[in-house]
């Protein structure tokens, strides 16, 4: 029985995925997120000018779809 239990809980272990990233190029605005945090959250501090289609920074809602382009994404 314990070894059961171990095998189980070796299976529920095998989903870190440490190479993804935390956002995807194209990411999905949730509830109660700004462009502030998602800047943060993503480490792109051009995220406005990345995104020409959003006229107000200050009006973003959840649904909308931005382009994320990391600091760290090369250059």
């Amino acid at each position: 029985m314990l070894y059961h239990d171990h095998d189980h809980h070796q299976q529920q272990q095998q989903q870190p995925q440490p190479w993804r990233r935390v956002c995807d190029e194209l990411y999905v605005v949730q509830e109660g997120e700004t462009l502030n945090t998602i800047s943060e959250k993503c480490d792109d501090p051009f995220i406005v000018e990345n995104n020409p289609h959003i006229q107000d920074p200050d009006d973003v809602f959840p649904g909308l779809v931005i382009k994320i382009t990391p600091s760290n994404h090369g250059g």
